[in-house]
């Protein structure tokens, strides 16, 4: 017999919601999986994300996996938040056990062979993504001044001059993201490299003018609007053979999931000295 969560869940599905009944119905559904006495064993969820990919938004079921990660598991309802501050609170070791938790998961879609744009793929990237501390606009920041210092800065405000509010056309918006989204699927290096040849950096230069790459790849670009994480990442991937950049391969992504968090600043006032060793390198 199936979990009472999982009747529900059917139930709610079976009634085609629209995005607004979906979001609405999420807030309850997570405060009920953040105790673990209401959310039905991990099996079962698995189980029921496999019969309902079709019309079911990739943001919906990765929400709810993320209740199955052991920092949610650790966390406090009234503790968490969405844009995934309190993970710079979690201990290394309680992240370690996020990494092997989604490495299980990462691997079992591996042994179905499943390609990087199969729905239960996207949804465990989706949560990866999450769990890794780069959809933190406070953290990312000092990613991006890691970059900066150590190869050039990345002027996204180039490209406001592409904006378009006819076309909905963001341009800073969609290659601030994409930046974030390759630094959490292939790392700083490599990112870094990506970076310096589809801008045409020169040595001379001390930034990485996006508004070049916009330029030359603006079909390819306007695209990647409408697409998933994996479906991006796969013509990242086919983008890079085209100018032979090497990138790492996807299926070793969890083992570069996780970055080394600084705890945020309680405060926009807080004294934290910008020349501290950066928590993020570049060999």
């Amino acid at each position: 017999m199936s979990h009472p969560a999982i009747v529900k869940i059917e139930s709610f599905l079976a009634k085609n919601p629209s995005p607004d009944q979906f979001e609405s119905a999420l807030g309850a559904l997570m405060r009920a999986f953040m105790t673990q006495e209401h959310r039905p064993p991990l099996s079962e969820y698995l189980s029921l994300i496999a019969h309902h990919t079709t019309a079911t938004p990739v943001s919906f079921f990765s929400a709810l996996l993320d209740t199955y990660s052991p920092s949610l598991n650790d966390t406090a309802l009234d503790s968490f938040d969405f844009d995934w501050a309190f993970l710079s609170k979690k201990t290394p070791e309680k992240r370690d056990e996020d990494k092997v938790f989604f490495t299980k998961l990462w691997t079992a879609c591996d042994a179905k062979k499943m390609k990087l744009t199969a729905p239960l793929r996207e949804i465990v990237l989706a949560s990866m993504f999450k769990h890794s501390g780069l959809t933190n606009d406070w953290q990312f920041g000092r990613v991006l001044q890691a970059i900066e210092k150590k190869a050039g800065y990345i002027p996204f405000e180039l490209l406001m001059a592409y904006e378009n509010d006819e076309k909905e056309l963001r341009p800073m918006t969609l290659i601030f993201n994409w930046v974030r989204l390759c630094v959490f699927a292939y790392g700083l290096s490599a990112t870094v490299a990506l970076l310096k040849t589809l801008c045409e950096k020169k040595d001379t230069e001390d930034y990485f003018d996006v508004a070049r790459f916009w330029d030359a790849h603006v079909g390819i670009l306007q695209a990647w609007r409408h697409m998933t994480y994996g479906e991006v990442l796969l013509e990242t991937y086919k983008l890079a053979e085209t100018r032979s950049i090497a990138l790492p391969d996807i299926a070793t992504l969890p083992k570069r999931m996780l970055f080394p968090l600084i705890a945020i600043p309680e405060s926009d006032n807080d004294d934290t000295d910008d020349d501290d060793e950066e928590s993020y390198t570049l060999p």
